[in-house]
C-alpha cells in the first residue's frame, strides 16, 4: 500500500534527524521531515480532508522553537486560511471531535 510505504519513509527521515540532532547541533541540522509533513498536510487539506491536513501541518511546526519561521509559516498559513475559507462559505463542516 502507497500510505504505508510513505508512512515508512517519513518514520525513516525522523530517525535519520534523530541520529543527526545527536552528532550536531540541533539548529544546524536540515529538518526533511518538517518539509514533508507540510507539503502533506496542505495536500490533503486542498483535497478538503482538513482534518488531517491541519494535524500534519501542526504536527510538521513541532517543536516550534526550530521549525516555525517566516518560510514554513508562509505555507502553513495556507492551510489554515483555506480551512477558515471553506467553513466561511459553509462549504465544510467539522465533526466535534477537531473542535475540542
Amino acid at each position: 500500500d502507497r500510505n504505508d510505504a510513505a508512512e515508512a519513509i517519513i518514520r525513516r527521515v525522523e530517525e535519520e534527524e534523530q541520529e543527526d540532532e545527536e552528532k550536531y547541533d540541533m539548529h544546524t541540522v536540515t529538518r526533511h521531515s518538517c518539509i514533508i509533513n507540510l507539503v502533506v498536510g496542505t495536500l490533503y487539506a486542498v483535497k478538503g480532508n482538513f482534518e488531517f491536513g491541519t494535524d500534519r501541518v501542526c504536527k510538521s511546526l513541532e517543536p516550534f522553537d526550530v521549525n516555525l519561521n517566516e518560510e514554513t509559516w508562509f505555507h502553513a498559513k495556507r492551510c489554515f486560511l483555506a480551512f477558515a475559507s471553506a467553513i466561511s462559505r459553509c462549504m465544510y463542516f467539522e465533526n466535534d471531535v477537531l473542535m475540542k
